[in-house]
């Protein structure tokens, strides 16, 4: 789920390891993960993973994912983040959801 997670973000122009030198970087660490498996998928299986935006709240983003294989589901899952900025010491600052990015990743559903 992640990797899509990342693959979206970089598809709408958000990077996704900050850097340590730029004050207006952001990161997007997760809050809450889960997953609920529906079937079974075994080594070698290509799995098809659809990520969602379920929510975009004040500096949250909530994402849910359905994964298939050959085209049965075989899990659905939920990765919840908060947007932050990297403070001084690798601190971690809650900030809201820039517009550009609310815009965009509204725009995926």
């Amino acid at each position: 789920m992640e990797s899509v997670e990342h693959e979206f973000l970089r598809s709408i122009g958000v990077i996704v390891m900050p850097s340590h030198d730029n004050p207006d970087s952001l990161t997007w660490p997760r809050v809450s993960a889960g997953c609920e498996y529906l079937g079974p998928a075994r080594f070698e299986d290509v799995l098809d993973v659809s990520l969602f935006v379920d929510r975009v709240g004040t500096s949250s983003v909530h994402y849910r994912y359905q994964i298939d294989c050959a085209e049965k589901p075989v899990a659905v899952g939920k990765i919840s983040v908060v947007c932050c900025q990297l403070g001084s010491g690798g601190k971690l600052v809650k900030k809201p959801v820039p517009d550009t990015i609310r815009t965009a990743l509204l725009a995926r559903d």
